[in-house]
């Protein structure tokens, strides 16, 4: 099996050396690395040749958002690879230890047929589990992170979680995924629509989901700044929460990802009002209608 390994970037060239430099200090070799620069203005890309001329490093126009990058990376590999080989989807702001690629090759041995993510921990506590993977009661469309703060050596080596969700940072599939399941949705989704393939691949195509927590992606800590962070609203916050392209609380996108993967129209109806309603809750319960004092 060879392994694609697809990076979206855009104007994070440190965040973007970090990772290709983790990449490079992998203790198996003889994979590929395909960047998608989507028009950075910061010199990512002449870092990149410089730095790693191995990578190979498409270019967009600064309209591709996440989904486009992507896809783009993954039209590429599958140009290039065979039935049998694996693509990786990962993100520039995370770095991964030396034995990354070898999980995942491990992980993919234990379940050929699976789609296989990554346990996150931070910068700051890297033996920590910060997302040990999301179980989800489809029936009220309320998902729950399991593990997390639990310490990474608690989990015999080779252990394989079964999980109802995957997200865009550390993910590998076996191409024939994208083959048979297609791409990501780039008509409906820019920026987060990285859930929704795993999810249909695994609602309507029958791949399961893991987490392999050998495989480990590491983050640094938010600041707090995004709408996905915030603990508290102000009314000013209302278009951002709701419709912006980069938050997890996009009503458009989850409108999406319910039609996507639903089995019938009574199952999207059910779970797309449910999950509405745990958003706007979610913004109401956090509302001040006054900046807080001090």
């Amino acid at each position: 099996m060879h392994i694609y390994v697809i990076i979206p970037v855009f104007n994070r060239q440190e965040y973007t050396r970090l990772c290709l430099q983790s990449l490079h200090q992998q203790d198996v070799q003889g994979f590929t690395i395909i960047v998608v620069d989507d028009g950075s203005t910061d010199n990512t890309s002449e870092m990149i040749r410089e730095q790693f001329p191995e990578v190979i490093c498409l270019l967009g126009d600064g309209n591709l958002w996440w989904v486009g990058s992507i896809n783009m990376g993954i039209r590429h590999a599958l140009t290039l690879g065979q039935p049998d080989d694996y693509i990786l989807v990962i993100n520039d702001d995370l770095t991964v230890p030396s034995n990354y690629i070898s999980s995942l090759i491990n992980a993919a041995a234990q379940k050929p047929k699976a789609i296989i993510g990554s346990v996150e921990t931070l910068q700051t506590s890297p033996s920590i589990i910060k997302n040990g993977g999301t179980r989800v009661n489809w029936k009220i469309a309320k998902g729950k992170k399991i593990n997390r703060g639990l310490p990474l050596d608690q989990f015999a080596e080779g252990t394989l979680v079964k999980v109802d969700r995957l997200t865009g940072r550390g993910t590998l599939f076996p191409s024939v995924v994208f083959r048979e399941a297609g791409l990501y949705d780039e008509v409906h989704f820019r920026q987060c629509g990285d859930p929704e393939l795993p999810l249909r691949a695994n609602f309507k195509y029958g791949y399961p989901l893991f987490i392999s927590y050998d495989a480990v992606v590491i983050s640094y800590p938010g600041k707090g700044k995004s709408v996905n962070d915030k603990k508290n609203y102000t009314l000013s916050d209302f278009h951002e929460y709701f419709f912006g392209i980069r938050s997890h609380f996009n009503i458009k996108d989850k409108y999406w990802i319910a039609h996507n993967i639903a089995p019938n129209k009574f199952w999207f109806i059910r779970y797309y009002a449910f999950n509405l309603m745990r958003i706007i809750g979610r913004y109401l319960t956090r509302l001040r209608l006054r900046p807080a004092k001090g």
